[in-house]
């Protein structure tokens, strides 16, 4: 996709050559840190004292009592309980699965997730969201905030060899995010996909240092590995326990289910202890293969015919859509279909298109149906009264859409990691009006896949390409942001000069290359006139510089010491206060062409055009 354009605010004092504050309320000044000071409640030694800790370590509690020969004489002092400090927020982090950037209603998509839109219109809706482009991976970066090779996972946990960055364990050293907040005085959580454990150690016998229990959850429920029969989830465990709910229950589902349990958690917490802040981890196995949602919902997806059309429009369709909500710039290209990979949808049999509409159907349903139990939860917190201090994080997805179904679809997907090809006309023979149900471990044909990862070309697995790592995602938390209903494209656009900065490394300087960007300096000529730089990088060998020179405005551009072009006003500026831009229109996407294995944006032309008081002086 296109750079976003940078802008650059500088106010200058042109006589002294002092750069001043462009905006003094966005001005911030370097402020050491106070010494950190524990908030503590009670009598130091009382049994039900609390004390906050630093966040740098756990420090070991003095005893502070007496002891004596006898109970009598000595005097006793219990450990202060460690919580977080006063306000801090509970934390409700949910992440799906195998779901593409188009997929949602909220970055474009065609099916309705009300939860997610309900998140971004209360929140933040962050355009420049990242996955590794595989499940395992992604996930162990989210609980651990590093790398993930760094923590073992360079590759999904099934595929483990013993090698370092790849042998799926994550280290003592390499706390998650559970152990964090646990050690701060949180209660924490995972209700779901677990596929950051060993599959050497998922057995019954443990060992669980590696299970959820063991890296920091108080509480866990859900599937131990990569994906799971929604309908028999024979993999489903609570702690350390696998269990068996769906026995002798035909309505089971574990979408519901899990929605369930994380509910009646937030309630138990809230009745015991009130006051104790949360972290829930919650990472449905929608939208992974197999696609299991509920027969109502395939009912209600199947009635609106949102895929007739095929994947060709569908794209077409979301990429509209995602201009129009701003998810994209609006000067951004649609990425061409992959004729000599995948066939477009007028190319199909009617048996291809009657099946591989079905299949389509049946994936949007658990779209919807995973959103819908979200939603469930979401409103529990509301219900509680627990919203206005909730951070809620919603990821669309752990990696784009996948391809996993091959090129027809199939109803086991554990044929196809076999290399058993299933053909059309046996899925409308024997699966077609099962799909989705018990009966199949479903998954669809990969031209849905990458039309789902729209307008990013590839999908899961791919990690070249954005279609594989591209995530919507949107964040709330009611009582500090503000700015509710606000898109953010999570890089830095805007650069603020508040006074004299030299020796900026090139590498930590804004970056004009190949993007469009705008100069701005609030300048102040004294009488007398005056000359001076407002901003420079580089030097005689490459760079630029906006300066004013004999009273003139200049910005001249260094290429590569073979040629300088140079924008010069024809007059003095007067004495007094002066706006001066140079505003650069780059021709074509730039950079953003590498995404697409291109490198046609690279060193391309554009037009600049420099201001004084609005008006133009020189192009």
């Amino acid at each position: 996709m296109p750079r976003p354009q940078k802008t650059i605010f500088v106010r200058v004092m042109v006589g002294l050559v002092l750069l001043l504050a462009a905006a003094p309320a966005l001005a911030q000044q370097a402020v050491k840190p106070a010494p950190f000071k524990p908030e503590v409640t009670g009598e130091p030694g009382a049994p039900s004292t609390t004390t906050t800790i630093s966040g740098e370590q756990l420090p070991p509690q003095k005893f502070g009592g007496e002891i004596k020969d006898t109970a009598q004489q000595s005097k006793p002092y219990w450990p202060m309980r460690v919580v977080p400090p006063k306000g801090a927020p509970n934390v409700l982090l949910i992440m799906t699965d195998d779901s593409g950037y188009g997929v949602p209603s909220t970055f474009g998509g065609v099916i309705a997730t009300p939860a997610l839109d309900r998140i971004a219109k209360a929140g933040l809706r962050y355009t420049n969201f990242h996955s590794t482009a595989l499940c395992s991976p992604t996930r162990a970066a989210l609980i651990t905030g590093r790398n993930h090779h760094s923590v073992g996972f360079g590759v999904v946990s099934e595929q483990a060899t013993g090698y370092p960055g790849y042998d799926s364990i994550i280290t003592k050293d390499k706390a998650t995010i559970g152990k964090i907040l646990k050690d701060n005085g949180y209660h924490t959580s995972w209700f779901g996909k677990n596929h950051n454990t060993p599959a050497f150690q998922a057995s019954a016998a443990g060992p669980f240092d590696q299970w959820p229990m063991g890296m920091g959850f108080d509480y866990f429920y859900g599937f131990m590995g990569g994906d799971t029969n929604q309908w028999q989830p024979a993999n489903l465990a609570r702690n350390t326990t696998y269990i068996d709910p769906f026995l002798d229950n035909p309505n089971f589902n574990l979408i519901t289910a899990m929605a369930d349990e994380a509910i009646a958690y937030m309630h138990r917490m809230n009745t015991l202890t009130p006051d104790q802040p949360w972290f829930i981890y919650y990472v449905p196995g929608g939208t992974h293969a197999p696609h299991h949602p509920t027969k109502e919902w395939v009912e209600k997806i199947g009635q609106m015919k949102l895929f007739d059309q095929g994947w060709n429009k569908l794209r077409e369709q979301i990429f509209e859509n995602q201009k129009k909500l701003g998810v994209i710039p609006a000067n951004a290209k649609l990425t061409p279909w992959p004729k000599d990979l995948l066939k477009e949808w007028d190319q199909l049999t009617a048996d291809e298109k009657k099946m591989f509409i079905r299949q389509v159907d049946v994936f949007a349903a658990y779209v919807a149906y995973t959103d819908h139990e979200i939603g469930r939860v979401i409103q529990a917190v509301e219900d509680l009264g627990k919203l206005d201090n909730t951070l809620i994080i919603y990821i669309n997805g752990d990696n784009g859409t996948s391809a996993e179904g091959t090129l027809v679809g199939t109803p086991n997907a554990v044929a196809m990691f076999n290399s058993v090809n299933v053909p059309v006309e046996d899925q409308l023979k024997y699966f077609y009006d099962v799909w989705g149900t018990d009966k199949t471990y479903n998954h669809m044909a990969v031209g849905w896949a990458w039309a789902f990862d729209t307008p990013f070309p590839w999908t899961k697995q791919i990690v070249s390409h954005f279609g594989g790592t591209k995530q919507g995602m949107a964040i709330a938390w009611p009582q500090v942001i503000k700015d509710a209903g606000g898109i953010r494209t999570a890089g830095r656009n805007v650069f603020t000069w508040p006074r004299p900065l030299t020796g900026t490394p090139n590498g930590d300087a804004p970056s004009l290359l190949n993007a469009s960007y705008n100069f701005k300096a609030e300048v102040e000529v004294p009488q007398g006139g005056a000359e001076g730089m407002l901003i420079t990088q580089g030097g005689r060998f490459g760079g630029y510089g906006f300066y004013v020179l004999k009273g003139k405005p200049v910005f001249l551009w260094n290429l590569v010491d073979l040629k300088r072009v140079r924008w010069e006003g024809p007059e003095e500026l007067s004495p007094g206060k002066h706006t001066l831009d140079f505003d650069f229109k780059y021709d074509v996407l730039g950079m953003a062409t590498l995404a697409y294995g291109s490198i046609s944006g690279i060193g391309r032309s554009g037009t600049g055009v420099l201001k004084v008081d609005g008006k133009e002086v020189a192009a």
